[in-house]
């Protein structure tokens, strides 16, 4: 399992990025059109979106049946997502949020937003008996969910 990750997982990541650098940043699609023609840049296109929409199906399950087994995580996950998209706003808007953690160089606002965040995603984390999150008792509110 860890050598065929480590390794061919590595090589189907890289050879992509290397492609596509090597050609100004164009997408799979635009590669294929390019050396092949423009039929080739659909079907790469296609094969991409139902390739990434089986991987979304097959992490959407595993993080359901993660919740279902341990209801306790649903706070911290849900937590690092909110946190997440907070510090992006802070990184990629300064003047909407934060200027005064937005430096010129740039790193040390970094810093400041990274640091902050895992400090809000580590209170979170907190003993999470005291936040319990109990199943949902009807249908409709299952859905919902």
């Amino acid at each position: 399992m860890i050598f065929g990750g480590v390794f061919l997982g590595a090589a189907h990541d890289f050879t992509p990025l290397a492609v596509s650098l090597r050609t100004g940043g164009k997408s799979i699609g635009e590669v294929a059109q390019d050396a092949i023609g423009p039929r080739a840049k659909l079907l790469f296109l296609l094969i991409v979106f139902f390739l990434l929409a089986w991987v979304l199906g097959v992490f959407l399950l595993a993080g359901g049946q993660l919740f279902r087994v341990y209801p306790v995580v649903i706070l911290p996950v849900l937590g690092v997502s909110i946190v997440a998209m907070l510090i992006g706003i802070v990184i990629m808007r300064p003047s909407f949020v934060a200027p005064a953690i937005h430096h010129a160089e740039g790193a040390p606002g970094m810093f400041i937003a990274q640091l902050a965040g895992v400090i809000l995603w580590g209170l979170l984390c907190q003993d999470p008996a005291h936040y319990p999150v109990r199943r949902a008792r009807s249908r409709a509110a299952v859905m919902i969910m």
